[in-house]
Order: C-alpha cells, then structure tokens, then sequence
C-alpha cells in the first residue's frame, strides 16, 4: 500500500506540467483598473456617478421644466417685519452650465382677529440667470441674480411699494438627470425703482423656498 501511494504521487507530479496551461492575465481585468474608464462605460454606462454627466455632458444640452414652489418671506415694510406664506409657479431652461428662471409669486398674511398687520406681496415676473457650480452633477449649487416687478402692501400701517427689484439667489439642485427634480433656494430683493410708493422703501425681502420641478 505505501508503495501504491508513492507511485501515485509520483506519477502525478510527473503529469501535472502536462496538464498546467499557462495564464496571461489581460491587463483590462487587472484588479488596478478594473474600474478605470472603460470598464464603467461597458457594464455601466448610464448609472454610474463618473458618466451621469461625463462625457455626455455637452454645453448645447438644452432642457426646461415647469415648477412650482411653496415657502416664506421674511417682509419689512413699516415698523415691523411680517413672515408671509408664499406660493408661486415657474419655467426654468438649462443648457446645463446656465440657465434662465423666470417665475411668479404671491403672498398674503393676516394678523389673528384682524389686530395685527396683514401683509400682501406678488411679484410678477421675475427674470434670473443662473450658474450651476457643477454642471455634469446630479446634484449642483447655484447661484444667480436678476429682477422682477414686485408689489407689497402693509394694510395696517398704510404702507405700499410697487416697482423694480433687484434680486439675488442661492440655491441647490438635486435630481437633475430625473424628469422630476427638485430644487431648494434662497432669494433677497430690494426695491430699487419706484412705479407707487407710499410711506418708506422696504427693506431687504428674504425668502426661503422648496421646489418641484416636472
């Protein structure tokens, strides 16, 4: 029996150079780059984070969207500042590295029982251009500034202005690959051009809104 055993080893270590194929490994599949450039592009090319916007991403990509955005103001025309709710609509076009918002807004607060200030505000339109700080992300700050017809009425202290504003936005995009997206921004406004006034200028109208876009 040992003798057995020792001819089978011996013949098997005799064999196994017979049997032995030798193996290039590609250099593709080496575990340095198996996820280089090419490798996403073959099994992922429409889902991975590197090509969402990558080489996809040209400057003539062009694409709108109708939103519709519920948020606050803060507005000081008088004495006193007001918190309005504000709810407006709008269109914005991409191309994607900038883009153009025009949009509408109205706003109405009454203070409880009628002994507190009651606040109205619209504007009507409103033009910005915007800059997207990464442009072939799926998600992006942005920033831009513009102007806008605007109107705010302060019922309870006699105060009005109806004119030009100067506008400036902040804001941040998130689904931007999507056909809904969804975008959270903050603007300020100052009255600059007096179509009617009475009383004083408003102060710096800050507003803080949630987006969403289809």
């Amino acid at each position: 029996m040992k003798r057995l055993i020792q001819s089978s080893i011996t013949l098997l270590i005799a064999l196994a150079p017979l049997g032995a194929v030798p193996y290039d490994r590609p250099s593709n599949h080496s575990p340095i780059n198996f996820y280089d450039e090419d490798c996403r592009e073959q099994h992922y090319p429409d889902h991975s984070p590197a090509s969402c916007y990558g080489e996809d991403c040209r400057q003539d990509d062009f694409c709108e969207i109708d939103y519709l955005k519920l948020g606050g103001a803060l507005v000081t025309i008088g004495k006193k500042s007001s918190f309005v709710p504000v709810l407006g609509f709008g269109r914005r076009c991409e191309c994607p590295e900038m883009g153009v918002d025009y949009s509408a807004r109205l706003g109405y607060a009454k203070g409880i029982a009628g002994n507190e200030r009651s606040v109205f505000l619209y504007t009507i339109p409103k033009i910005l251009a915007l800059k997207f700080v990464d442009p072939c992300s799926n998600f992006s700050l942005y920033f831009g500034g513009g102007g806008s017809w605007t109107g705010i009425v302060n019922n309870n202290e006699n105060q009005a202005f109806h004119g030009v504003f100067a506008e400036a936005v902040i804001g941040y995009e998130l689904q931007r690959q999507g056909s809904m997206r969804t975008f959270i921004q903050l603007e300020v406004n100052q009255g600059i051009l007096a179509a009617y006034r009475k009383g004083k200028y408003p102060t710096p109208t800050a507003l803080l809104t949630f987006s969403i876009g289809f």
